[in-house]
């Protein structure tokens, strides 16, 4: 092993901002073991990293994949969804405590992903202090940061990168100052999954830090694992990947590409009331809300001559008939009913769905206010 183990304790140092702020984080530094890196270089696999938002993490000395999907859920006939997108990392993000004067984040593309201009949100001590991007044409794949020149040589300071969201990357490892100390970040205990499309993904935001999954997150200080994929539609497979794990509380917002790709009434009553039940079954004592499409310019789909309107009542519907049923768990939010043309960019814009950077901020605060704690 490259540290050797320095120090067990129980300090906890709580770091909580506050929550009108869309810059801050809450999450706690807890010093149960903290070790020393001789060289610098702290292996992408120790145990003292901490990496959310993404169950399925592959674990070498070499790198971590940092899979928010199974190849087994991306290959299934029922899963409407391009794995090049699934394979990008929106809403992962990677802790790590030390007293180094500088952190170093590193990275290496990721094979059969997607890349688009995306941004590195760097945070410390719980605030967004820098912002960095990469892209096709000028990827990036190490990030750094310093500690501020008024803190003592032995503080230790709390870092956070919230990983690009529309460009594929593994992990690669940390670098820090040779001989500094480093401790486990536990970010905090509730779980909240995100489900839908690029709505959710966060086309529209520089980086995963300014989607509204990510932000009401830090609103209700939960832990997030973002399951959307730009371009999706609705995939009952994916509600599968939640068999065994921990979640809280789960929104689902699809629909919109169900309805521009021309499903049916009963297509749509098919694959959404096998996405809710499948939710139900694998993450019975979650708080699960269904929101349905929310506004957009668009008044006719590429396909068919449903109206939205058609698809969101049948969405409603299957929500209802299992409320029915005695699922007091199942909420249904309408989106449409919640945003308005305040949310997007001006009618004429190119862009007639997605959430603006303000837009993904207010959605988050009307969940927030919706959502039960």
């Amino acid at each position: 092993m490259r540290r050797r183990v320095l120090l067990i304790a129980l300090a906890i140092l709580a770091l909580t901002a506050c929550s009108k702020s869309k810059t801050t984080l809450s999450v706690k530094q807890t010093a149960l073991i903290k070790a020393v890196s001789p060289t610098g270089h702290i292996l992408p696999n120790d145990s003292l990293i901490t990496i959310t938002g993404a169950f399925y993490l592959k674990k070498s000395p070499n790198r971590v994949v940092l899979n928010r999907f199974t190849e087994e859920v991306l290959k299934n006939d029922s899963t409407f969804i391009r794995p090049e997108k699934a394979r990008t990392q929106s809403g992962v993000c990677i802790y790590l405590a030390t007293n180094s004067s500088k952190i170093t984040f590193n990275f290496e593309k990721r094979d059969s992903s997607w890349y688009r201009y995306s941004t590195y949100g760097i945070f410390r001590n719980g605030k967004l202090i820098n912002e960095v991007a990469t892209s096709p044409q000028h990827p990036l794949y190490s990030v750094s940061a310093a500690k501020p020149d008024s803190l003592s040589a032995k503080a230790m300071v709390t870092w956070m990168v919230a990983l690009p969201h529309f460009y594929g990357l593994n992990f690669t490892g940390i670098t820090v100052d040779s001989g500094s100390t480093y401790g486990k970040v536990i970010p905090p205990a509730k779980v909240y999954v995100a489900i839908g499309n690029s709505i959710t993904h966060g086309t529209g935001q520089k980086g995963s830090y300014q989607t509204y999954p990510f932000l009401l997150a830090q609103k209700k200080h939960w832990t997030l694992y973002n399951l959307a994929v730009g371009g999706s539609r609705t995939s009952w497979p994916v509600a599968t990947l939640l068999q065994g794990k921990k979640a809280d509380v789960i929104t689902v917002l699809w629909g919109y590409n169900d309805w521009n790709a021309g499903f049916t009434l009963d297509q749509e009553r098919t694959y959404y009331r096998r996405l809710v039940e499948e939710l139900l079954h694998t993450q019975p004592k979650a708080q699960i809300y269904c929101i349905t499409p929310t506004f957009t310019y668009r008044t006719a789909p590429k396909r068919g001559d449903l109206s939205l309107d058609d698809l969101r009542n049948v969405q409603a519907q299957v929500v209802q008939s299992f409320q029915n049923k005695g699922f007091d768990n199942l909420h249904l939010l309408h989106g449409e009913a919640i945003t308005d043309s305040t949310y997007l960019s001006p009618k004429g814009s190119k862009d007639i769905v997605h959430f603006t950077v303000k837009g993904a901020t207010k959605f988050a605060d009307q969940l927030a206010g919706l959502i039960k704690d």
